[in-house]
């Protein structure tokens, strides 16, 4: 289970996650928003820490200028 910070099982993983989308799945979206994250054997790692502001707005316009959706 590459990407685990603490030992965990499959079985251990597999019921987080369960658990996880059954309470999404019948949460009441007026009273909480937010779906539901159970804390893990993971850790949550930031998705834009290996790019600068400056580089994901250059990236931004090179797709603006080459994509086909406006």
């Amino acid at each position: 289970m590459v990407g685990q910070d603490r030992a965990a099982s499959q079985a251990d993983v597999a019921a987080i996650i369960h658990a996880e989308a059954f309470m999404n799945v019948h949460r009441d979206p007026k009273k909480r928003r937010d779906p539901f994250t159970l804390p893990g054997p993971w850790s949550t790692k930031d998705p834009n820490a290996d790019v600068t502001p400056e580089r994901r707005a250059e990236l931004e316009e090179q797709l603006g200028r080459r994509s086909a959706f406006a």
